[in-house]
């Protein structure tokens, strides 16, 4: 009878082994994360812009997020208005996507997510036509007010060696 008790513990330790680890597995691989998908415009009216002009940031991210990866439509507006988009597909695994800028360059980028999955960095290197130095930038994305507003903490490295840092606001539209 004992050895019957103790099979029988034994037993129970086993499923009950499994099923926490079954549960962290689960938990850890396909952990709810922070849906950042919709369009993003800017709100010039929370920006702190110093010195700086209003076209070093983005005017509009569109973000289709997928569970390994997100499709973001990135456009900007240079010192004349004129805008320009570029789309990438990004695996959320850190893999670099090469894809060609407006004027023709080489643009290289990736995105992780942090370990909680509630936010991600963007990491990018811009390299003009011919350049073999590249503009560095790094974007931490979150979201705030209940995912009405993405915040995007930049840090650019010009080639020259400048740097800066500004903190973006976008409003999401319906």
């Amino acid at each position: 009878m004992k050895t019957f008790t103790n099979t029988r513990i034994s037993k129970i330790h086993r499923i009950a082994i499994i099923v926490l680890i079954s549960v962290s597995y689960w938990t850890t691989s396909y952990a709810q994360t922070t849906n950042f998908s919709g369009t993003w415009v800017i709100d010039k009216q929370k920006i702190n812009f110093n010195n700086a002009p209003e076209w070093i940031l983005p005017i509009k991210f569109v973000i289709n997020q997928e569970q390994s990866d997100m499709e973001i439509q990135t456009t900007m507006a240079n010192k004349d208005l004129v805008q320009t988009a570029v789309n990438q597909k990004l695996a959320f695994s850190g893999q670099i996507t090469e894809s060609s800028t407006a004027s023709g360059g080489k643009l290289l980028t990736s995105i992780k997510w942090s370990n909680d999955q509630r936010s991600f960095v963007l990491s990018a290197q811009s390299y003009l036509l011919g350049e073999q130095s590249a503009l560095k930038l790094t974007e931490a994305f979150s979201l705030t007010d209940d995912g009405k507003t993405l915040v995007a903490d930049r840090s650019v490295e010009q080639p020259d060696g400048s740097k800066y840092k500004i903190k973006a606001f976008y409003d999401k539209q319906q």
